[in-house]
């Protein structure tokens, strides 16, 4: 898992709070970095899962892009909001696909999952090209921190 500090470190923001809520016994970590006070940012959601077959950690990913489609496909034409695009992320684990603000990274048989909510103004999180794509560059750089600890 990836520390509050570390994960400010990568941000290069401060968090109010880490909340871990991994259970004990299960395949999954699960750990939310929230954000100061009153503040709507930063805000980190990690989802970490530990699959027993390379098979399984590819069907989650085939169902982090079908849902992805599927998101698209509600949003529509996406032309103008760069902050809810999709599709495949290269040189990002074995595989990679990023569907509106989640970033979904396979490394072997282990599926990461990356919900950076890093910009406190809603409409600038869809619109604003260099706040989205610093929020994606953020976003892998949390994924490979992740992959280091593998």
């Amino acid at each position: 898992m990836i520390t509050q500090a570390e994960m400010e470190t990568i941000v290069g923001a401060h968090f109010g709070s880490m909340e871990d809520n991994t259970e004990a016994g299960q395949s999954t970590t699960e750990c939310n970095y929230d954000p100061p006070a009153i503040a709507m940012a930063p805000r980190v959601s990690l989802s970490i899962e530990r699959n027993e077959t390379l098979v399984d950690a590819k069907a989650g990913m085939a169902g982090a892009s079908a849902g992805g489609s599927l998101s698209a496909g509600m949003v529509g034409d996406t032309n103008g909001l760069p902050g809810a695009r999709h599709g495949a992320i290269e040189g990002l684990g074995d595989e990679a696909y990023m569907a509106l603000n989640l970033l979904t990274v396979r490394s072997g048989t282990t599926v990461i999952m990356i919900q950076a909510s890093l910009i406190n103004d809603p409409f600038k999180s869809m619109t604003d090209v260099a706040l989205v794509n610093d929020q994606l560059e953020k976003s892998k750089q949390i994924a490979r921190a992740v992959i280091a600890k593998l």
